[in-house]
């Protein structure tokens, strides 16, 4: 397929990415993927530029400020009018060609160049990016994958939503969270009692740096019926909780793994212990 099948639904790709996305503009982008080959091979192409833009915020933000580049003036010169989101592809190249042409006497243009293509197409989520850099808790957080371990818990589950669930966590296994998320949730939708669904879904939220919609996948994993999940998803609640710096509901979840004495006890003391340091 050379073309998005539903341009409405397709220009949504971006937001969905930077996860500022509504719940329900989220489903439906979400189902357009799961039937459109261009817009899922858009989102599999940009996978790994979007990992490393989360993951090198911080970076990003100090090598700009040491050549002198202000967010507001780079968006003016750098950001080509009405851009076809369609055309991502396109736009990347486009911008590239400018960048390289703008810090061309710089030694580090390249760096800058990559770094700012990203800053564009984040402008929407500009001031969230500035909270996560300055968050005083991200430095302490894990961002460990879960690993998987299948489960048999009981009631019945379709064959269509067993499906949906282990394509999802084969996106999973390879860090490929958007499309995990995509077919996750699809997979809770269709049994909404597997709390380790839930759990992988949350985790994968959690490690996309969307803390609001890990925290409402977690919270339906919080299970006293099965304690390790319970624990495994009590440990990645609290972290979210503060990856969206709420240490308040992160200290309780944080004392109970303590006082559990298991898996995630001592990074959880030490994550008390630096929470208490701060005065939170």
């Amino acid at each position: 397929m050379t073309k998005c099948t539903n341009k409405e639904l397709g220009q949504l790709l971006i937001e969905y990415e930077a996860g500022i996305l509504s719940e329900e503009q989220c489903d439906r982008f979400e189902e357009h993927v799961m039937e459109c080959d261009f817009c899922r091979r858009e989102l599999e192409t940009l996978q790994p530029f979007w990992l490393g833009i989360h993951r090198n915020k911080a970076a990003i933000i100090e090598i700009l400020g040491k050549e002198g580049i202000s967010y507001e003036s780079l968006k003016r010169k750098l950001s080509p009018p009405q851009p076809q989101r369609s055309s991502l592809k396109a736009f990347l190249a486009r911008a590239t060609d400018r960048f390289s042409r703008a810090f061309r006497t710089s030694w580090a243009w390249g760096t800058v160049a990559i770094a700012t293509i990203g800053i564009v197409l984040l402008s929407w989520v500009y001031p969230y990016m500035h909270r996560v850099v300055l968050n005083p808790y991200i430095a302490h957080l894990s961002f460990e994958k879960l690993s998987y371990q299948p489960m048999e818990l009981r009631g019945e589950v379709s064959l269509e939503a067993k499906r949906v669930f282990e394509e999802g966590m084969s996106y999973y296994s390879v860090d490929d969270y958007s499309n995990a998320i995509s077919r996750l949730r699809k997979a809770v939708k269709g049994a909404p009692d597997r709390v380790d669904w839930w759990l992988y879904l949350g985790v994968s939220y959690y490690l996309n740096r969307q803390p609001k919609r890990a925290i409402q996948a977690l919270a339906k994993a919080d299970s006293p019926t099965y304690a390790t999940l319970q624990e495994r998803a009590r440990w990645y609640l609290a972290q979210a909780y503060l990856l969206r710096r709420d240490p308040q509901k992160a200290d309780p979840l944080l004392e109970w793994i303590v006082a559990q004495d298991r898996m995630y006890a001592s990074q959880a003391d030490s994550l008390l212990r630096f929470l208490n340091g701060i005065g939170k």
